[in-house]
């Protein structure tokens, strides 16, 4: 996850990101908190199973490269990472043969 500081995703004060926040909750609640400077939220939401077709985990929609460097990642990094998710979910709505299978219970 590279960001630059010309990356309007990277800038939570940005129409882009508050356009993309509108649409996803969880995003908005990252965008307030990388406004009021304190560190953003794991997308993570317990699931942690990953889809082998897509390559994403089943939960939070991030791949192994996302979740592995979370820990270290900046906050524009992050904020990166958690529009990367938003646009996945939009693609998904739009397509769903490009959604993680879901989990299989029992």
């Amino acid at each position: 996850m590279s960001a630059t500081a010309t990356d309007p995703a990277c800038d939570p004060a940005s129409p882009a990101a508050t356009t993309a926040a509108l649409r996803r909750p969880d995003l908005a609640a990252a965008l307030r908190a990388a406004r009021a400077g304190r560190g953003l939220p794991s997308p993570c939401v317990g699931v942690c199973r990953m889809d082998a077709a897509s390559g994403l985990c089943l939960g939070c929609w991030r791949t192994l490269d996302e979740i592995a460097r979370w820990g270290a990642a900046s906050a524009a990094e992050q904020l990166v990472c958690w529009q990367r998710i938003g646009q996945r979910l939009a693609q998904s709505a739009s397509d769903p043969a490009t959604s993680p299978a879901p989990p299989q219970l029992g």
